[in-house]
């Protein structure tokens, strides 16, 4: 996180508190602040430069986030991301795929 990254978490930093709070209260206790944080850069702030978004952009966008959300797109972006067969050795991977 750059200086002025680090500035803007700062300055939203009680909204992310907040929403830390309401994600336990329905029994998310992993989710972190620096979790919230880079959520909303990848769901709402992708394409955009964060030190050009307003201040009460920033706040929506965060308050936006539900845990349905973010428990939804955090669980396809991890099965995007594993590698079922991994532990797999060629050989059994070839007599799953091939059964006679």
């Amino acid at each position: 996180m750059d200086k002025g990254e680090q500035a803007l978490y700062d300055k939203v930093e009680m909204v992310l508190d907040s929403k830390v709070s309401e994600f336990e209260l329905y029994h998310f206790t992993t989710v972190t602040k620096k979790d919230l944080w880079e959520f909303a850069k990848v769901k709402f702030w992708k394409k955009k430069r964060l030190d050009e978004l307003p201040l009460h952009q920033i706040v929506a966008d965060l308050y936006a986030i539900s845990p349905s959300t973010y428990m939804s797109v955090t669980q396809i972006q991890q099965f995007k991301s594993e590698n079922w067969f991994s532990e797999l050795k060629k050989e059994d991977l070839e007599q799953l795929l091939n059964p006679r």
